[in-house]
């Protein structure tokens, strides 16, 4: 029971920032069609939300409420979890490469700086103070980020678990259609 009050406090947590992911996706998305190297990544956070919305309406239709749900809604959250725990774990790769060397992190950040420093002297001077703002408040945004992804991360891989113990509990919620 306590697992099952964990998982419904996780999906909870996890409902919002999907909505916010899903949102940057669909805008995203625009982008990436300009540069096809984006896609990858737009699709795998696409799939983290979709993953998070149709574990959600398992969560309330199957288990909270006992209705029976669509075999289909099972192979969306199987499909989309396999993706997500990729993505989870580059997440996680990620988070202790830059833990483990953070001075690339300080490096990207100086490179980041001094382009937009040179781009600062075709600025208006308004829009050249705001951008210095921005930049120096750059390496507190990208730290918060950084341990953004890793709870982020924990909590998505955490919530995989739980959901494919669910399924096989709760198989018999699933009908053919």
């Amino acid at each position: 029971m306590l697992g099952l009050n964990v998982y419904k406090v996780i999906s909870f947590i996890l409902l919002p920032i999907a909505a916010l992911l899903g949102i940057s996706c669909f805008l995203g998305f625009f982008v990436a069609i300009a540069n096809p190297a984006g896609l990858l990544p737009i699709c795998m956070i696409l799939c983290a939300v979709i993953y998070i919305f149709a574990s959600f309406s398992f969560l309330q239709k199957g288990i909270i409420k006992t209705k029976p749900c669509n075999h289909s809604l099972k192979d969306w959250i199987k499909v989309n979890a396999y993706v997500s725990v990729v993505l989870g774990f580059m997440l996680l790769l990620d988070f202790i490469q830059i833990a483990a060397q953070p001075h690339l992190l300080t490096q990207a950040i100086q490179v980041f700086q001094t382009q937009a420093a040179t781009m600062q002297k075709t600025m208006p001077p308004d829009a050249a103070k705001m951008q210095a703002a921005t930049l120096q408040k750059m390496p507190a945004i990208l730290k918060g980020m950084v341990y953004f992804m890793i709870v982020f991360a924990a909590l998505l891989l955490t919530h995989i678990g739980f959901t494919f113990t669910y399924l096989k509990k709760y198989n018999h919620l699933f009908i053919e259609v």
